[in-house]
């Protein structure tokens, strides 16, 4: 590693992922942008000021899981959530984990995790309702469970397991010591592809954002294809990079724009 960074200063602000607490800290970094849109208010505000919209369209909106972030803003939280789920996998793919002379499965280890977090935001969110304690604006406790179910996408088996995790909170102990684990490098690499545009947009869908691409493209398939071949054909990626653009649609845009530095 010192070898690697003496012949290239560039990678010096890269962690170094020879110990579990390096490797952890780039795992969490990993579940805060598969939560991104949890995390972000907008998630729970209308794309419409509610003193303007009648109750059936308060419903559309709910059932287009239609909000206030902007539609560059909510591709980008898809695009950084595919970004993440496919950072574990490489985690996973390039080093090896052990902890008292056990593998420990890396991927499944994220899993828990992630889900004992939705478990506990779920809890503290419980709690401050009963407390009348209010947190953001539009967030109570239906659009939070609908935002923890609408996370992952639903091929997945973790939603089961939410489901269960969520049915027994009462006196749940979770352990997050990251202590007495070893991390070493695989020593035959599996390979990975890893497509920083086109695969990550895939990779980053949940259930929540088919509902909301749905209703403006018609289907995920017609929304790749325009991310595909606009501007001639470039990807994605131009458009992360130039977020005050946006992709042509047969749809007037919904949300509000926020106001960029």
């Amino acid at each position: 590693m010192l070898l690697f960074t003496l012949l290239d200063p560039a990678s010096e602000h890269a962690p170094k992922l020879d110990n579990m607490e390096t490797v952890s800290d780039v795992m969490s970094a990993c579940l805060i942008g598969i939560s991104i849109n949890i995390l972000d208010p907008d998630t729970y505000s209308l794309p419409v000021l509610e003193s303007n919209i009648s109750d059936e369209e308060r419903d559309q909106f709910v059932q287009e899981d239609s909000n206030a972030l902007s539609k560059i803003d909510r591709m980008t939280c898809t695009y950084v959530r595919g970004l993440s789920w496919s950072l574990l996998q490489w985690l996973d793919e390039k080093f090896y984990l052990q902890k008292n002379g056990r593998g420990i499965n890396f991927i499944e280890m994220a899993n828990n995790v992630l889900v004992d977090l939705c478990c506990y935001l779920w809890t503290f969110k419980t709690r401050a309702h009963e407390q009348y304690i209010e947190g953001a604006t539009g967030c109570n406790l239906d659009s939070l469970k609908r935002q923890i179910d609408g996370l992952f996408d639903e091929d997945s088996q973790i939603p089961t397991r939410l489901k269960i995790e969520l049915g027994k909170l009462e006196g749940k102990i979770t352990d997050f010591n990251m202590s007495g684990y070893t991390v070493e490098p695989r020593n035959v690499p599996l390979p990975h592809k890893f497509d920083l545009s086109l695969e990550s947009m895939h990779l980053g869908l949940n259930s929540s954002d088919k509902l909301y691409y749905k209703s403006i493209y018609g289907s995920i398939d017609t929304m790749m294809h325009k991310i595909k071949h606009v501007e001639g054909g470039e990807e994605y990626t131009y458009y992360l990079l130039n977020a005050s653009l946006t992709i042509p649609t047969g749809k007037a845009e919904k949300g509000k724009k926020r106001k960029r530095s």
